[in-house]
């Protein structure tokens, strides 16, 4: 009984290790075969690792179905209106950035060297 309450405790800490480990199991083959093609390991293991969050990502799309898109548009916009303010600002810094290069630019004709 106190296992598994020490288990219970550590979830937190031993779930990540643990899928690591058969995440590690999972990919390695692939990466033994990218390695003999003479990619890096480094880069073999940052494809595999996207090559494995974009099927993820394809399958959870597939079961989500359709979005729903025309209908939670304007829940959407009222959701995201907080960032209203802050692009504004960016934007408005940008342009005044835009300006003075283009100042600077017109008052220092090119000289031909």
């Amino acid at each position: 009984m106190a296992i598994l309450a020490a288990l219970y405790v550590a979830r937190e800490i031993i779930l990540p290790i643990v899928l690591a480990f058969v995440l590690m199991l999972l990919l390695y083959p692939a990466l033994r075969i990218l390695e003999r093609l003479r990619v890096p390991r480094m880069l073999g293991s940052l494809l595999l690792i996207g090559l494995l969050f974009g099927v993820i990502v394809a399958f959870a799309s597939a079961l989500a179905g359709p979005a729903k898109l025309p209908h939670g548009l304007p829940r959407l916009q009222e959701d995201l209106s907080f960032l209203r303010g802050p692009v504004q600002a960016v934007q408005q810094f940008l342009q005044q950035g835009r300006g003075r290069f283009s100042t600077e630019l017109c008052s220092h004709p090119r000289s031909n060297v």
